[in-house]
């Protein structure tokens, strides 16, 4: 894990001391899967990959990897990236790869949610 100073672009923050960030690093990286990658999306609740791979067990494991070092670090804030099949908070798309999306949030960011964190859209920022 690493701190920053604010304005780096960290993906969380404990808003507390403001001065310092705290950047995960690619959630989809520590769950096993390289970077980059195929395209991924959820549909029917598994992330499968746009060839057709299941990668639910990867993006599942990076959001359990996501959780506990948030329930170490206890960030006031956490901000994620818009619509992607793990960290959208407001959207993502909806599994059958023709850009539509649907409202409903990514699976860390679900899982922080579920367990009380704060998570923001980095578009809202």
């Amino acid at each position: 894990m690493q701190s920053y100073q604010k304005g780096a672009g960290a993906h969380i923050l404990s808003l507390d001391t403001f001065d310092t960030a705290t950047c995960f690093k690619n959630v989809i990286e520590m769950g096993g899967l390289p970077t980059p990658r195929v395209p991924s999306e959820v549909r029917d609740g598994i992330v499968t990959a746009k060839d057709g791979k299941n990668v639910d067990r990867e993006f599942r494991r990076g959001a359990q990897l996501s959780l506990s070092m948030a329930q170490t670090e206890k960030p006031d804030l956490i901000i994620l990236q818009s619509r992607s099949p793990s960290c959208g908070v407001k959207q993502r798309y909806d599994g059958t790869f023709t850009g539509t999306l649907t409202d409903r949030p990514g699976v860390t960011a679900e899982l922080l949610m579920d367990h009380g964190f704060r998570v923001l859209d980095v578009e809202d920022l």
